[in-house]
């Protein structure tokens, strides 16, 4: 085991630096590194574990978005805030709609698998949005809107995505008022977690003493798990949370913070590679005929 992962960084870091050198995303390249080493590539790994794979999701977007958080700050950011929010929000609710309504005319899909499958893809990606910021030189005040953004609207389309697969599964209950309670309940909780945790992670870490520096890497990681599960166990967006405890820490000036973004960063990095490659191993190019024409059905059936 240990030899196969040490194998796969290995291929991880030089596909990196193909793909830095071609200009093609290094996160597609680690797709396809995944497909590759998968069932139906020359790695022949066998995975279809959809839970596991969940959960290394989880934990891999948790830590890039801690990451994100950790490379900002309130400084960079105030003067964005409000279009930023506006996009994370009724942006990702106007995506939803616009893309359920296509689903529903092209695919045949009934109206709320449309609205599940535009709540699943209405959310930009924070591991791309980051890792292409850091490669790419455009307007100050764009990219700062987009690292906004990309930090907040993955627990908003998560929201919807959890709720509409309740709806789904339970089609008797009250629908959109129990969706848009979720969601107020998810964003809400997330922001308020979030926000007490980082103003006393920014305090604590403002004040850390020399001889804790080795040790400040750990603490900072703790203080991640603590606000993701915080959030999550009072049923809010553990991810919202952990972006903004991320942002506080980020905004405050240490003696540690140069030290703590570059190891965050290399985790950041760990968590790309694993994410991806999880979901590269999940694809099965052999068997695309169910896929190839999701309208045959009509509505109902759907």
């Amino acid at each position: 085991m240990l030899l196969l992962v040490g194998a796969i960084l290995a291929a991880s870091i030089a596909v990196a630096l193909g793909a830095a050198r071609t200009g093609l995303p290094v996160l597609v390249a680690f797709l396809a590194l995944g497909m590759v080493l998968g069932s139906d590539g020359p790695g022949g790994i066998e995975f279809n574990d959809a839970q596991l794979a969940r959960e290394v999701g989880t934990v891999g977007l948790a830590l890039i978005l801690y990451e994100g958080g950790l490379q900002t700050s309130w400084r960079r950011l105030r003067q964005v805030v409000v279009p930023a929010a506006l996009l994370s929000s009724v942006g990702v609710v106007v995506s939803t709609l616009l893309t359920g309504v296509a689903a529903y005319v092209f695919f045949g899909l009934s109206w709320l698998d449309s609205m599940l499958l535009g709540a699943v893809v209405s959310s930009t990606d924070a591991a791309a949005v980051f890792a292409t910021l850091r490669s790419t030189h455009i307007r100050r005040r764009i990219a700062r809107t987009l690292e906004a953004e990309s930090g907040g609207n993955d627990p908003m389309a998560i929201a919807l995505t959890l709720g509409l697969i309740a709806w789904i599964e339970h089609p008797n209950s009250n629908g959109f008022p129990e969706l848009a309670l979720l969601v107020v309940r998810q964003i809400g909780i997330g922001l308020l977690v979030g926000a007490a945790l980082g103003a006393a992670a920014g305090w604590i870490f403002g004040r850390l003493p020399q001889s804790i520096g080795p040790f400040a890497g750990a603490a900072l990681i703790a203080l991640a798990a603590v606000s993701f599960g915080a959030a999550d166990v009072m049923g809010g967006s553990g991810f919202l949370a952990v972006y903004l405890v991320g942002l506080a820490v980020g905004s405050t000036p240490s003696r540690y913070r140069r030290q703590l973004v570059a190891f965050h960063e290399g985790l950041a990095f760990l968590a790309q590679v694993g994410l991806f490659i999880v979901l590269g191993l999940l694809v099965f190019p052999s068997r695309p005929a169910p896929l190839l024409s999701p309208g045959s059905g009509s509505h109902s059936s759907s």
